[in-house]
């Protein structure tokens, strides 16, 4: 069997090397390139009528990585409300 269908095996495996040192590469860039930006301080700053009043924490949070569609990092908080036991 080796015989016969070596080309297509060394075939097969050559492009799915190369497929995964791509991805690879992609989330190594990705990565790079979120913690470039979690680095940089943002302030906040104040709105007319979009301000929260409310004290609360993070009580979770996630992080998923979009290797095909984007070259982007979607972070994901889930916040608690003491006041109001009310989870966002």
């Amino acid at each position: 069997m080796w015989k016969q269908h070596r080309v297509t095996i060394v075939l097969a495996l050559v492009v799915g090397a190369g497929y995964g040192g791509h991805m690879l590469y992609r989330y190594v860039e990705i990565r790079k390139d979120f913690a470039s930006r979690a680095s940089k301080l943002v302030r906040p700053t104040k709105d007319d009528g979009n301000d929260v009043v409310e004290v609360g924490y993070i009580y979770s949070m996630r992080d998923e990585v979009f290797l095909r569609d984007d070259n982007r990092v979607n972070l994901i908080w889930f916040v608690k409300v003491p006041a109001t036991s009310v989870r966002t």
